[in-house]
């Protein structure tokens, strides 16, 4: 038979391991979250205003998903709360400046926002684009030779069809946000991102 001093000596030895197990819990998510501090991307600006992303969330899908050469010549992307239309049937997602290296993003309908998974892509998309810009000669050429004839049936999207640039942008959205269907629209395009661009590493599709 248990001493009553035994039972509380138990008791007192569980409150202690818990106590433990979640000052480790703690400690280990600070360290994480340090971590991610530490790793240098870009400055981030205005999408709690979004409604569906906010400025840390970004912060860490840039820090978690993309491999940091990709962000080295960005230095910041913001979003602005305004609806931006291309014309008559289309809107502007997001736009890359050139020169600079600079993302903006914009709002997803005049009534608001809609789509978080979608904002990502288009940041995605935007990234691409300042990826392509920097790409090793050797390496673009042999991007714009695969992209030479855009046919829609080989390309991701319609935007694809536009040019070199647009579709590798479009393709780089694609294999980090929706890589099934990359590889069954043109599994040469695939592997393409995967040995030059990515180093091999794979995504899971993100359901958008």
């Amino acid at each position: 038979m248990k001493d009553i001093s035994d039972s509380y000596l138990e008791k007192d030895l569980e409150k202690d391991l818990t106590r433990n197990r979640d000052v480790f819990d703690a400690n280990a998510r600070l360290e994480e979250l340090e971590k991610l501090e530490k790793r240098e991307i870009p400055e981030v600006n205005g999408f709690d205003k979004s409604g569906v992303l906010t400025t840390d969330e970004v912060k860490n899908y840039l820090a978690t998903e993309f491999p940091k050469v990709h962000l080295e010549n960005i230095p910041k992307i913001d979003y602005t709360d305004n609806f931006v239309k291309a014309n008559e049937n289309h809107y502007v997602a997001g736009t890359h400046d050139p020169e600079t290296g600079e993302i903006e993003v914009y709002r997803q309908s005049p009534d608001g926002n809609y789509d978080s998974e979608e904002m990502k892509r288009t940041i995605s998309h935007e990234v691409g684009h300042d990826v392509y810009n920097h790409l090793d000669p050797e390496i673009q050429s042999k991007w714009n030779e695969l992209s030479d004839d855009r046919k829609t049936e080989d390309c991701v999207s319609e935007r694809a069809t536009v040019s070199a640039k647009e579709d590798f942008a479009e393709t780089y959205a694609d294999y980090m946000r929706d890589p099934l269907r990359l590889e069954l629209t043109n599994f040469d395009k695939e592997v393409f991102m995967s040995k030059y661009i990515f180093n091999g590493r794979e995504y899971e599709p993100r359901g958008i």
